[in-house]
């Protein structure tokens, strides 16, 4: 090895130094450049407000539309198509979205990340940043250069930037992580005579595009148009007393049962956290005389049913209503005890429900006339947008992942085999023909895969911690930093559900 002198040591230092500025200088210049090209930065005084009308397209075809207003940061967006209507935006301090239902949930965890990320690029706040030099790459045979900008709160952006004029020719939101998510920008229209905003993109790997059609800067704009419109379901609140479920704890697999009319009609279903929808089995769907509306591919663990959304007069739990709200159907939930289908987000989103499992009781109150002790448990922050509800939680004391909260689910946790990577270890036996190592994990559907299964030393979630966790480690059912949590873990709590404020209150269980 050759030992270098002070001075020449001196030397390599002062290149190092004088290589890395320049390419911190390289980095603001080229995000100069953009701010030159689009002539506004997020801030500045340019837009007041905007009001964007636009497309999005399939071949050429529009396949739905978008009405959005922006004040400053503050913004509500409504997507429409002929399966219904949607609205996110963001209130200045959370984001929320709705679902097909109307029913607003704050957006927490890595979801609110990617969309602070989002609204940087768009709203031009990305000039604003300290730029890193990620040097160049070529996009359709043109050479751009490539700077990774860092929002607080937010997931980095790589941006590639056309160097002679400034334009964008693309972003990569979280480039390294789980979220990863490439948008190509493919033109820029000007809201203002000399500025521009991004007017046609798509993400890289859909068929779909998006277009603006129409731009009104600086126009009048209500705080009542940048608010959450009224669901479109809607609860009549008539008992506010437990009324009686069941709960049922058996080897293969814990259940928890409930009683319901639809359209007048009575049936048993699961009541499953897991579901992102209230969802009948086709016979019950026909029995109740629900009115289809659309037809609907619907996701489980590891497999796809084909059924269609319909729209139910009336649910009625525990003597309160749920008016005109849209319900998943088709094929057999699969829960002998259950036939009749599974109560899932649509239950908890407009209300606040009780569930004791100590007293098999349930609860739904009017989130309007009753306050929430969260003195009573270990609250915890759910991220909804998914509508199921989503908690960061430990694997053995050492992986941070997103653990998916699921009353349906059985005796199992379910990883990502990839979750072995990180450190977490599992015995498992290597013989395929060993039942209790190599079980079918299946779902809504039918489908199912052979997940290998066996113990973790643990998983948490703040000051709880469950030992000797059984767990199966899957491939497709879950993503890599994700988990499935079932009742095994949750029985041991009476829980507490605050969806309208997005919180679940764990509270241990007496017994």
């Amino acid at each position: 090895m050759k030992i270098l002198g002070p001075a020449t040591a001196a030397m390599v230092a002062a290149i190092l130094c004088a290589s890395a500025a320049a390419m911190a200088d390289d980095a603001s210049d080229l995000l100069a450049k953009h701010k030159a090209y689009v002539g506004w930065q997020f801030g500045d005084g340019t837009f007041r407000t905007l009001t964007i009308d636009s497309s999005l397209l399939k071949n050429g075809t529009v396949e739905g539309t978008y009405h959005e207003v922006r004040m400053g940061a503050v913004y509500r967006e409504t997507a429409t198509n002929d399966r219904g209507t949607r609205n996110d935006g963001f209130t200045g301090n959370i984001f929320w979205s709705t679902n097909l239902n109307g029913f607003p949930r704050p957006v927490r965890g890595d979801e609110a990340k990617y969309a602070v990320s989002l609204s940087y690029l768009f709203n031009e706040g990305t000039t604003a940043l300290m730029g890193a030099d990620r040097g160049t790459a070529s996009i359709d045979g043109q050479s751009v250069r490539v700077v990774r900008v860092g929002p607080e709160g937010a997931f980095p952006i790589d941006l590639y930037i056309d160097p002679s004029s400034g334009a964008y020719r693309q972003a990569v939101i979280d480039p390294e992580g789980t979220y990863n998510d490439t948008l190509d920008i493919l033109g820029y229209t000007d809201a203002l005579p000399g500025k521009k905003i991004i007017a046609t993109w798509k993400h890289a790997d859909s068929s779909y595009s998006h277009r603006v059609d129409k731009v009104v800067a600086n126009g009048d704009v209500t705080t009542e148009q940048l608010h959450p419109p009224a669901p479109a379901a809607y609860w009549e609140f008539k008992n506010d007393q437990p009324f009686k479920i069941e709960f049922i704890d058996r080897d293969a697999g814990p259940r928890i049962h409930v009683m319901a009319k639809v359209n007048g009609v009575l049936g048993t279903f699961l009541l499953d956290t897991g579901a992102s929808d209230i969802f009948l089995s086709r016979a019950f769907a026909d029995k109740a005389n629900v009115k289809r509306a659309f037809s609907q591919q619907f996701s489980g663990v590891a497999s796809t049913l084909k059924g269609e959304f319909a729209k139910a007069d009336t649910v009625e739990i525990g003597g309160n209503v749920l008016h005109d709200v849209l319900v998943g159907a088709g094929g057999q939930p699969g829960d002998r005890d259950a036939p009749d289908g599974l109560i899932g987000f649509d239950l908890f989103a407009g209300a606040i429900v009780n569930v004791s499992l100590d007293n098999q009781t349930m609860t739904i109150l009017d989130p309007k006339t009753h306050e929430v002790d969260h003195n009573q448990g270990i609250t915890v922050a759910a991220d909804l947008s998914q509508d199921v509800p989503i908690i960061p939680m430990m694997v053995e004391h050492k992986v941070q992942v997103n653990a998916l909260l699921d009353s349906g689910g059985g005796t199992y946790m379910l990883f990502n085999a990839g979750l072995l990577k990180y450190g977490v270890s599992m015995l498992v036996d290597p013989d395929p023909n060993k039942i209790a190592s190599h079980l079918a994990i299946g779902g809504i559907g039918g489908g199912y895969e052979v997940g290998e299964c066996g113990n973790l030393d643990n998983i948490s979630v703040g000051p709880i911690v469950y030992d000797h966790v059984p767990a199966c480690s899957v491939h497709g059912a879950v993503a890599e930093r994700q988990i499935l949590v079932g009742l095994d873990f949750l029985k041991g709590f009476n829980m507490l559900f605050d969806y309208p404020d997005s919180y679940l209150i764990l509270i241990p269980r007496k017994q």
